[in-house]
């Protein structure tokens, strides 16, 4: 049989797509003189592409254009194998030349060289590396905006290529940020201090970090922002009480877990600290009143000791412009009656007091900015101060507090900016409020208008009526239902103006909100949360 009957008979089996067989024929054709023949070189290519093996067809194509250097089809097989191993180059180069020798005439194979070369030029350009082609400012501009939010991120750009690695190592600003751990302290801090000429703007040394392994003494202070610091003393680190003057251009410390011997950070010479978090058992006011005056955030927690409003008053004096205050004590101690004089913190928008004994706190401070009030396990404080204040408020959240319904309630009809509220652990207060959400009678205007986030967890009053009338008051359908086991929903007509949608609805540890109402109330709400008891609640119940 002659090599043309071989390559007949692959042809035929190529079509009907078996593809070992028609290799097998084209093979046969090669050992019996076809060998000299561009064509059945060209048919093993197309086996060898209809199998997913393009190198194998590249070598047969290659012997294609050298029997045939004239005819069109080689060369727009190659282009077709040089696309699929994403060689866009050499793919471009073989579609002209098939360009080229393909007679004028025939438009039809024009039109799909043409169109094969379009998608090469397209796959090409989506190929070129553009960022590269950024002056190197602008890269590290970017760089640092990505870092900013994530200190990890350096070590993923300065893995991607050579280009980042060389532009990431050139560009200390990126190394600017120092987390110690266990893990290879030593190491870690050489190499970060290397990387960023020493200028490290953030530092924290973590609870895992064995003490006294690193040396410090090639970072240079005076760079340094934010120092966080959990269960260690960063006195040591720069070389002692008497050189606490290095850390005069902090503007941000965290200390969590703080010894006694700690509070000789608040004693820096010439402080610039603005935002200032203790979390530990000692804490000193009179030193913090007497060395920090540009404090705009100030949070203490945990403190054993709890201090009278007098001695707070002190440091809040020292401090006016601040804007955010967190204090929440580890014992309340006795309570405080006494009224110091009156002070105002203008700029004043978020309040956070825990555990505190100071019953007239809102007498003593005025707060015409507040935005967001927390008040959590408060035996007694007075709210008619902060009433007449009208400040606005968005946020107001009572976590085991005993307050005056009547109080709480004036609070928030004075509050028509409020969007978040948050009744944890009030049993009676909780239930009475959200009566007043639902029933306007008599009101020139509804509790509340623009409310869409409310939290009643743990309160034991808190019914299904309730939240069934809640939800149709301010969450209505588009016609009168009939919600489940037969209760009547029908919307309410007494609301004077609309109001916004409970969106986001907490009521877990309560046990009186029946189950087969949870669907229905879930229809109505984007986002609710019924959770009985936690998982460690239900194994000691049993």
């Amino acid at each position: 049989m002659s090599w043309s009957e071989h390559l007949s008979k692959a042809k035929a089996h190529l079509k009907c797509s078996r593809l070992d067989d028609s290799l097998r024929e084209v093979n046969e054709a090669l050992r019996v003189g076809g060998d000299r023949e561009y064509t059945v070189y060209d048919s093993r290519a197309a086996i060898y592409e209809r199998q997913g093996k393009p190198k194998n067809a590249l070598q047969d194509v290659k012997n294609v254009i050298q029997l045939a250097p004239t005819h069109w089809q080689g060369y727009a097989r190659a282009s077709r194998l040089f696309l699929a191993v994403r060689k866009f180059d050499e793919a471009a180069t073989m579609a002209d030349m098939a360009l080229a020798r393909l007679d004028s005439n025939d438009s039809l194979r024009r039109r799909k060289l043409e169109e094969l070369k379009v998608e090469v030029l397209d796959h090409r350009r989506r190929q070129i590396y553009h960022f590269g082609k950024l002056p190197v400012e602008i890269i590290t501009a970017i760089f640092e905006m990505v870092v900013a939010s994530n200190w990890t991120r350096v070590l993923t750009i300065w893995a991607v290529s050579r280009h980042w690695h060389d532009v990431a190592l050139n560009t200390p600003n990126l190394w600017s940020t120092l987390v110690l751990t266990k893990r290879h302290p030593a190491r870690h801090a050489q190499r970060w201090i290397e990387r960023s000429k020493g200028r490290i703007r953030e530092l924290s040394l973590r609870s895992t970090l064995p003490h006294s392994t690193v040396n410090l003494d090639k970072l240079s202070w005076s760079h340094l922002r934010i120092c966080r610091l959990e269960n260690h003393n960063i006195v040591g680190y720069v070389g002692g009480e008497s050189k606490l003057y290095k850390l005069s251009t902090l503007e941000d410390l965290h200390v969590q877990e703080a010894s006694p011997i700690c509070n000789a950070l608040l004693s820096i010479p010439e402080s610039k600290l603005r935002r200032l978090t203790w979390d530990g058992p000692r804490f000193s006011w009179d030193v913090l009143a007497a060395n920090h005056r540009n404090l705009t955030s100030l949070e203490v927690r945990n403190s054993l000791i709890s201090p009278s409003l007098a001695e707070v008053m002190v440091v809040l004096e020292s401090n006016p412009m601040l804007e955010q205050l967190v204090m929440v004590l580890d014992s309340s101690g006795p309570m405080s009656l006494a009224s110091p004089p009156p002070l105002t913190l203008p700029n004043l928008h978020t309040l956070h007091l825990g555990n505190t004994p100071w019953v007239h706190f809102f007498t003593a401070v005025t707060t015409p900015s507040l935005e967001t009030l927390r008040l959590s396990q408060i035996r007694r404080i007075g709210l008619v101060p902060l009433i007449d204040q009208r400040p606005k408020l968005i946020s107001v959240a009572l976590n085991s507090c005993i307050v005056s319904p009547t109080d709480l309630l004036v609070l928030l009809h004075s509050s028509p900016t409020l969007q978040s509220l948050e009744l944890t652990r009030l049993d009676a207060v909780s239930s009475l409020v959200v009566e007043a959400l639902v029933d306007h009678t008599g009101l020139e205007s509804p509790i509340c208008p623009v409310l869409d986030q409310l939290d009643i967890s743990h309160c034991q009053d808190i019914k299904t009526a309730l939240i069934v009338a809640l939800l149709n008051s301010r969450n209505p359908q588009a016609e009168p239902t009939v919600g489940p086991a037969g209760v009547n929903q029908e919307l309410s007509a007494r609301a004077i103006q609309p109001l916004a949608r409970i969106r986001t609805l907490k009521a877990d540890g309560c046990p009186q909100i029946q189950a087969n109402f949870i669907p229905w109330i879930r229809a109505r709400v984007e986002i609710f949360s019924c959770v009985y008891m936690t998982r460690r609640e239900a194994s000691r119940r049993r």
